[in-house]
């Protein structure tokens, strides 16, 4: 062949290649601005929406009073009726050129119901749940938050971050109250669950060590350090309603005396590690989720398995009671939120759409006894609001880059995000 026929074939094969890769890197980045935007900005039909999707998954959790579910996503939080399964509402923040400006993890609400907080990559945010809309950021955390929590008189919200601390803020005016230290102020605690003892006097965290840390809630004094029986990190902690025992997962489930610090017991049944552990509201039960893509239910009193729930959908990230006790929701890895009857172990409803990723928190309203509202926060950026009963959707909150965690306020109006 002739030297510049070959040297013509071979530049118009790079052209094509080089066209091929042009054309390639605009359907990725037009794919991947589409994906990441909130589709019901644009006022599409519903069925273009729901192909478009929810975003991923982050968080779930009821409403104190059972009549909504929040899912935190990637485009904001999802509020649904618990009842029905409808949508009700998508709480989220501004629009950029980028899409929304939030990525949900985490979620919580308030005892009373009508607070929810999110967690984003660094700071907080505060939502009315009744209204959708934002109240109030909190800031000063450096790195990424992994947990936030509500007192259960609404009136504080512990976060724990990877910037190796534990903030105390008063919910009401968002001031920054005092963070919380190791065994002595010198120490750095890298903590990445939190929850508040029933009666409010100290926090129990768990984090990437093997230790469980109580503290002092008015002083922020370390007070001791739990025996669990940990040889690993601690992904989930949980205080017993009555505020005697703190539960602890990671590779297994440990159960502590919360005053004594003691070891009381070790609950096997797991595959891999635990992510997410919680009582029931009368102390009865304990429900663990794993990356085994199990369910577990515990008999509290004799640490007994009495039914894994299994549903092949990943690895489950988050695990919560409605109020009432008698349904236990999941969120799952593959980008769904399923609900179960806990006493038959029957398969309610799923709560689909969303991308397939990590849902980071769920929370119910806690006010009232059927647990109607669960919140979910989502690595998409979303907080999604449920009505638990029937699964029904009722809104979505979107307000911050990252939500790793959820909260309702004791009274139920208020939810923080972090």
């Amino acid at each position: 062949m002739c030297p510049k026929l070959l040297i013509a074939k071979r530049f118009n094969e790079m052209l094509r290649q080089i066209s091929y890769i042009t054309l390639t890197y605009l359907i990725i980045s037009v794919f991947w601005t589409t994906f990441a935007q909130d589709a019901s900005q644009w006022h599409l039909p519903e069925g273009a929406k729901a192909r478009l999707g929810k975003g991923w998954i982050a968080d779930v959790k009821y409403s104190p009073d059972g009549n909504k579910l929040a899912v935190a996503s990637g485009i904001g939080v999802w509020i649904y009726d618990a009842h029905t399964g409808g949508k009700l509402d998508l709480l989220s923040g501004p629009m950029d050129d980028q899409g929304p400006m939030y990525d949900g993890n985490h979620i919580a609400f308030s005892q009373d119901g009508n607070t929810l907080a999110s967690a984003n990559l660094n700071t907080i945010r505060l939502w009315d749940v009744t209204t959708g809309k934002h109240i109030r950021t909190l800031n000063g955390h450096t790195q990424r938050i992994y947990s936030v929590a509500f007192s259960s008189n609404g009136n504080t919200l512990a976060s724990a971050s990877w910037d190796d601390t534990i903030r105390l803020w008063d919910v009401t005016t968002g001031k920054f109250l005092r963070t919380l230290n190791g065994r002595t102020a010198s120490n750095r605690v890298r903590v990445s669950n939190v929850v508040f003892s029933p009666d409010e006097r100290t926090i129990v965290g768990g984090g990437s060590n093997h230790e469980v840390w109580v503290w002092d809630v008015t002083t922020g004094k370390f007070l001791r350090e739990l025996n669990t029986g940990h040889g690993n990190k601690i992904t989930s902690v949980a205080f017993s309603p009555d505020g005697r025992i703190v539960a602890s997962g990671g590779t297994r489930i440990c159960l502590s005396d919360a005053t004594t610090g003691k070891h009381l017991n070790t609950l096997h049944g797991h595959k891999d590690w635990v992510y997410s552990i919680l009582y029931s509201p009368d102390g009865s039960l304990l429900a663990s989720g794993s990356r085994d893509g199990t369910i577990c239910l515990w008999d509290t009193s004799t640490g007994k398995q009495l039914r894994m729930l299994i549903r092949h959908a990943g690895a489950v990230n988050s695990v919560t009671f409605s109020p009432d006790g008698k349904k236990v929701a999941g969120e799952y890895a593959n980008g769904t939120v399923c609900l179960w009857n806990v006493n038959t172990g029957k398969q309610l409803y799923t709560l689909n759409g969303y991308t397939v990723g990590v849902v980071e928190s769920v929370a119910f309203n806690l006010i009232g006894s059927d647990g109607a509202t669960l919140a979910s926060g989502n690595r998409d950026g979303t907080i999604r609001l449920w009505n638990a009963t029937t699964g029904e959707y009722l809104r979505t909150l979107n307000g911050h880059e990252h939500v790793n965690s959820v909260a309702f306020s004791p009274d139920g109006n208020t939810l923080a995000s972090g």
